[in-house]
């Protein structure tokens, strides 16, 4: 897992602007860890937050590169997540509205 966000990293280093970045590269190592067996419960939140300020701020526009993939990735990783416990649920449920 971490190897995915360090890449991640240097993607991101090479892009000017975020809205031009890929949306499935960038989202893609967040929906990881949300579907991860491996990931506690703790790094579950932390990734489905990072999720949710992803759709506040607006960085899944229409416009964007891959949205419509990138949209379809989360609704799966929703759908697949792993861990259960009251305050995951609760934050699933704030990326899903």
């Amino acid at each position: 897992m971490p190897r995915k966000f360090k890449a991640l990293h240097h993607y991101m280093d090479n892009c000017e602007h975020l809205m031009d970045a890929d949306t499935l590269r960038y989202l893609t190592p967040f929906l990881d860890l949300v579907q991860s067996q491996e990931a506690n419960a703790s790094l579950t939140k932390v990734a489905l937050r990072s999720l949710n300020k992803f759709l506040l701020y607006g960085f899944l526009s229409q416009s964007a590169p891959n949205s419509a993939k990138a949209i379809n990735a989360l609704a799966e990783a929703l759908v697949g997540c792993r861990r259960y416990t009251e305050s995951v649920l609760l934050l699933l449920l704030q990326v899903s509205e």
